[in-house]
């Protein structure tokens, strides 16, 4: 795809006057990254429009621009309007504002970027063919075909909405690298409000939803409102949990990422450091991050500072193997261990000096399969809310409404429970088993069945902690 929403004449205009400063000395390099996005949004509430917004279009614009001065100076500014004179404006602020940093963002010449399709190119066309808005409200109207056939006494109200979304993005620095991406996707999500809680789900695509996709997000969506008995736990509390992938997503989210940052890693702010590597850090657990993953909104060619992106294994069963890099963080990681020079390489996941972002992730558990549920006798947990966690150590206690009691596969009663444990242990307990892959938005991990968690009625836990 080679056609474009940009302001051409103004990406070319602001490379001269760079490259023009980079002549004079005045720079020792540039790195630009320009965002041109092109929105469209609708939502229902009950199966009505909203009488203000009906229908929203908006064209964000945004650039992002970093400049390498002499004496290892660095500064970075933003724009987010199409003006030669705010951008010379800002440019000349920024000069004055530089400060000199240890380690800066070093430029490589790329020898190619990725070439696969972001999304589909019905979906591309979309934006081209000015029928997004007529597609839009179609796809509205096919979600709300099944949400209004959700029915129970206590629910209140409904909402549902669906963006259209399409970016341009370039990229070019002083290294002579250039590099463009043109994605689109759509999202959808679906809400519904009980007297007492809100149940949703939301999803994004890279092409335009099929009936059936759009039903899945109504069925995630209605998944906690069952017409069962409610009942606190009582005696079943020993019974094996089963976690589904979204609540086995929830917990590496909250206890194993954050402590596979680089800059966590570096600076010792996390449950392991940098001179783990290679080590095993926790458990069987394997974690790959891959941006070529086709079709997916989350994949990408390049990242801020213009690295082709690539797959790259962080954790293999359970060993640090290769934490996402920016070319800041490489450099600092070679300063502290020279002797690991050609180890690590850039990865094309910065999306700062120092900070990093994963795209597609996939979670796999060294554990045995786990099999048919429909004899097995167990709690099964959605959902987890509540910030009672170490991810220091794993240990956590989170509470989970409307969790199930299935007997023998059959479903028993709903129940509040408060879920208790240490989670990097469950991961290699010899109780646990895993199902297959499933994706929730941009991750990819098993569902779990383990004996190595704890429940507790929540009655019993507000008591205790009275």
């Amino acid at each position: 795809m080679t056609d474009t929403h940009l302001p051409l004449q103004f990406v070319k205009s602001i490379r001269e006057h760079l490259e023009s400063n980079l002549r004079l000395g005045v720079l020792e390099g540039f790195s630009c990254t320009l965002w041109q996005k092109e929105i469209h949004t609708a939502s229902l509430f009950n199966g009505e429009k909203h009488s203000k917004a009906p229908l929203q279009t908006n064209s964000p614009f945004d650039l992002q621009v970093t400049l390498m001065l002499p004496a290892e100076r660095s500064v970075g500014f933003s724009l987010e309007a199409t003006s030669m004179p705010m951008f010379v404006h800002q440019f000349e602020f920024a000069l004055s504002h530089s400060v000199e940093l240890e380690h800066r963002v070093g430029l490589r010449k790329q020898t190619r970027y990725p070439d696969f399709k972001l999304a589909t190119d019905e979906l591309v066309r979309l934006f081209d063919s000015g029928t997004v808005s007529t597609v839009l409200i179609e796809t509205l109207q096919l979600l709300e075909g099944h949400a209004e056939k959700i029915h129970h006494p206590r629910l209140m109200n409904r909402e549902l909405s669906v963006t259209f979304s399409r970016c341009d993005k370039i990229y070019f620095d002083s290294a002579n690298n250039y590099a463009q991406e043109i994605s689109a996707s759509c999202s959808a999500s679906c809400a519904f409000s009980l007297e007492d809680t809100v149940e949703s789900h939301h999803d994004v695509f890279g092409n335009i939803p099929a009936d059936n996709e759009l039903a899945s997000i109504v069925e995630l969506a209605a998944k906690n409102i069952t017409r069962s008995a409610v009942m606190p736990l009582g005696a079943d509390a020993s019974l094996p949990v089963y976690l589904t992938h979204k609540a086995v997503i929830d917990l590496l989210d909250q206890l194993v990422m954050p402590n596979l940052e680089t800059r966590s890693l570096i600076d010792k702010t996390g449950a392991w450091e940098l001179d783990q590597i290679g080590q095993v850090v926790v458990g069987g657990l394997s974690i790959e991050d891959n941006p070529h993953v086709e079709g997916s909104p989350f994949s990408s060619y390049f990242d801020f500072e213009g690295t082709a992106t690539k797959p790259i294994k962080i954790l293999s069963q359970g060993q640090l193997v290769h934490p996402l890099m920016t070319s800041a963080l490489l450099d600092e990681v070679l300063e502290l261990h020279p002797d690991w020079q050609g180890r690590f390489e850039l990865t094309g996941h910065a999306e700062g000096v120092n900070s990093t972002s994963f795209t597609n992730v996939f979670f796999h558990l060294d554990a045995p399969p786990l099999a048919d549920l429909k004899e097995e006798t167990y709690i099964q947990i959605q959902n987890l809310t509540g910030m009672s966690l170490d991810s220091l150590t794993g240990q956590f206690a989170l509470d989970a409404d409307g969790a199930k009691v299935f007997e023998r596969g059959k479903l028993k009663y709903s129940t509040s429970l408060t879920l208790r444990g240490n989670f990097f242990q469950a991961l290699s307990d010899k109780s646990t088993r895993v199902g297959p892959l499933a994706r929730q938005f941009n991750q990819w991990a098993p569902a779990m069945f383990t004996r190595a968690l704890s429940c507790v009625s929540k009655e019993l836990a507000q008591t205790f902690e009275e």
